[in-house]
């Protein structure tokens, strides 16, 4: 006998609870090192190696970080890969191979500089083992080999602050590792959540975005749900709302002229009027002088709502602008012209004399000489640019930019 289905409703339920835990299984997943979860709401995850002064002393896959003690809420131990990398290390043998599936295990799990000490050893070992050559992404020219060019790094500084104080290196990694970890956490409520078709799921996932308040999530916000659909840029925007940091703002000025959606960068252009930051009225003005005419008018739409009368020299200039376009140039057709040299005549009907206008009625299967198309220097006028300086200003002088220029000088900015 044959099992009933499940009614609709049960399998609802159903699916409810296995979202649930699908939820928990990708978000609350088991920590692959220990987690040092801050004040602000951000992570850390690395392996305790000491503690010292007050701060806690954490390995992380970028280095060595120190954390104050009052700046972390709760630890939470965990297994670490810098615990398997060193049993892995003891058992390997000291071969140039092996120095090398050594390296490719430390980039799978996230150790860079473990990684290049391994190379380095099997170059040190057999100085023309090609595996670890191309490792490092070495290339050879005749007999030597090239290492790939790079940026310069900054030199370090030796400091004689006091033994508790944090070089600016050491800040910067520390910032870098919390902003990873909120990259991870942010890219898992996206996927799992915000991209679910379940309501409840997506609902959950808004509700865990707006959650986040800490200032170093602001960046991987923007990166993850920058690039997602067009709730995801708007769920960004009520985000980047809630903080009034600069790189917030400076986040908002650049959505306000990259987003490709007109809803979005009209949104983000009324949180901006509220801040009135004169900063981004300069970056906005500073786009007016690009050749990109799409980032020039969203510029102008941007200082338009800003009311920024500061920026209407900018605009007057931006108002039209000079390109070269294939251009479908007229030409003259020949029926046309053609009874030009036949006066018609005339009939005689009884003692009328009636003219015959010289027309054709052929039907003419079209231009026996097409229009053709050449590259031509044409202006190109900018509506958007003139709506902004009507709002500005109030006066409206079209396209005449002689005339707005005259405004401009008796009325002053």
């Amino acid at each position: 006998m044959r099992p009933r289905p499940a009614p609709a409703s049960s399998l609802r339920a159903a699916g409810r609870r296995l979202w649930g835990v699908a939820a928990l299984l990708t978000i609350a997943v088991p920590a692959h090192a220990d987690t040092f979860h801050l004040t602000t709401g951000g992570r850390i995850e690395g392996e305790l190696s000491g503690e010292r002064e007050g701060y806690y002393e954490i390995l992380t896959t970028l280095g060595t970080v120190r954390l104050p003690r009052d700046s972390v809420t709760r630890v939470e131990a965990g297994p670490t890969p810098f615990a398997e990398y060193r049993q892995l290390r003891q058992q390997a043998a000291d071969t140039p191979p092996a120095h090398v599936a050594l390296a490719a295990w430390c980039a799978e799990h996230g150790l860079p500089r473990e990684r290049q000490q391994h190379l380095r050893r099997a170059l040190e070992l057999d100085p023309e083992f090609i595996p670890a050559r191309r490792a490092l992404g070495q290339v050879r020219v005749g007999d030597v080999w090239i290492n790939p060019p790079r940026a310069s790094a900054s030199r370090r500084t030796e400091t004689t602050a006091a033994p508790d104080a944090q070089t600016p290196e050491e800040l910067e990694r520390l910032a870098t590792a919390i902003q990873l970890d909120w990259q991870l956490q942010i890219q898992a409520i996206k996927s799992t959540l915000l991209d679910s078709v379940l309501p409840e799921a997506a609902a959950e996932g808004r509700r865990r975005i707006l959650e986040i308040q800490d200032p170093l999530a602001i960046v991987p916000l923007v990166r993850i749900l920058g690039a997602g659909d067009l709730s995801c840029r708007q769920l960004l925007l009520e985000a980047l709302r809630r903080f009034p940091d600069d790189v917030a703002t400076a986040n908002l000025a650049a959505i306000a002229l990259a987003d490709p959606s007109r809803e979005v960068r009209r949104d983000t252009i009324s949180i901006l009027t509220r801040r009135q930051d004169p900063r981004v009225v300069d970056r906005f003005r500073q786009a007016l002088q690009t050749d990109d005419d799409a980032l020039v008018c969203r510029a102008a739409e941007g200082l338009g709502a800003l009311r920024a009368r500061e920026a209407v020299p900018d605009l007057i200039s931006a108002l039209t602008a000079l390109r070269e376009r294939m251009v479908t140039v007229r030409a003259d057709t020949y029926h046309g012209n053609f009874t030009v040299p036949f006066t018609g005549g005339y009939t005689q009907i009884g003692s009328l004399r009636i003219p015959l206008g010289a027309q054709i009625g052929v039907a003419w299967p079209g231009p026996s000489t097409p229009n053709p198309e050449a590259l031509m220097e044409v202006t190109v006028y900018r509506s958007e640019v003139l709506e902004a300086l009507r709002r500005i200003t109030g006066a409206d002088f079209g396209f005449d930019q002689a005339a707005w220029a005259r405004w401009h000088k008796e009325h002053g900015s």
